[in-house]
């Protein structure tokens, strides 16, 4: 639409209603009837539901050219507001505004609201499920007082609805250990897995409401491979076999995996040709697809 206003050539403000509002991009033409020897304008824009007067960028103290102004702005606007500076001469000034629809992002998708005079998308750095609070970790520690040693250490996951592996990470500081992780058909369980541990949360922001985690995780009985069944993730750490050279290391997987839901086993073993306790940290990050 292109609505125009005629104008005082005096220096005081001038507000221009925009009836009923408008959206979208909008164009700024001043002109003069008869073109002043010199002066400046600035124009001021008033948000739609604002009561505050916005800058419009590049439109304060705009010098008048050959009796003619252009800037542009965007956003929903109500009104306009301008007053001329230091003008020498000049008549007959119109204000022509010309806006146009043109596709605006919702409010929740732009920074301040969509309303501040640096509103930009908002971008979050990290995984959707992570801002959604549906990523949990499991961080478990093998200590001198709790060390893995000639029986291996078996977890049983139990994840009802896809997942994504963000993390697998071990970390030794004595000995050396393997990790293997199977799906549930590549093997066979036994004894009880009796001891529980919670999935802890990655993400206890209060932005989004808390997601109940459907993942059980439990620990206690054994789980034997199948002849010839492969890994779906490997990891081999060790340290240096000399006291005064040992430093902690860690082994990461390659990348992230998705998986179906069902039920999966990662076995912690000591590393053939090592002896004694091994002690570290085991790290996983899983994020849930319901």
């Amino acid at each position: 639409m292109i609505r125009n206003f005629p104008l005082d050539t005096g220096s005081g403000l001038q507000v221009l209603p925009i009836v009923g509002g408008e959206l979208g991009f909008h164009a700024i033409f001043i002109a003069f009837a008869q073109a002043p020897v010199s002066g400046f304008v600035s124009v001021e824009k008033r948000l739609i539901g604002a009561n505050d007067w916005s800058p419009i960028n590049g439109g304060e103290n705009v010098p008048i050219v050959n009796g003619e102004v252009s800037i542009s702005t965007d956003g929903p606007i109500s009104a306009l507001r301008l007053y001329f500076i230091g003008l020498d001469g000049g008549a007959g000034p119109i204000l022509w505004l010309s806006s146009q629809a043109s596709a605006t992002p919702p409010s929740w998708l732009l920074t301040d609201g969509g309303f501040g005079n640096t509103s930009r998308l908002r971008v979050d750095n990290g995984q959707t499920g992570f801002f959604d609070r549906r990523m949990w970790s499991l961080n478990y520690e093998f200590p001198t007082a709790s060390p893995i040693a000639g029986t291996p250490l078996v977890f049983k996951f139990t994840i009802p609805v896809n997942f994504i592996v963000h993390g697998h990470r071990l970390s030794v500081d004595q000995g050396g250990l393997t990790l293997r992780a199977y799906a549930a058909a590549q093997g066979v369980e036994s004894g009880v897995f009796s001891t529980a541990y919670p999935p802890s949360p990655e993400n206890s922001m209060s932005e989004q409401p808390a997601y109940a985690f459907q993942s059980q995780i439990a620990s206690g009985g054994t789980f034997t491979p199948s002849v010839g069944a492969a890994p779906i993730t490997a990891l081999r750490v060790r340290t240096s076999g000399a006291t005064a050279q040992q430093t902690s290391v860690g082994q990461d997987s390659v990348s992230e995996k998705g998986r179906a839901a069902g039920v999966y086993y990662v076995v912690l073993s000591r590393m053939a040709g090592v002896s004694g306790d091994c002690t570290g940290v085991y790290n996983l990050v899983i994020e849930e697809r319901p």
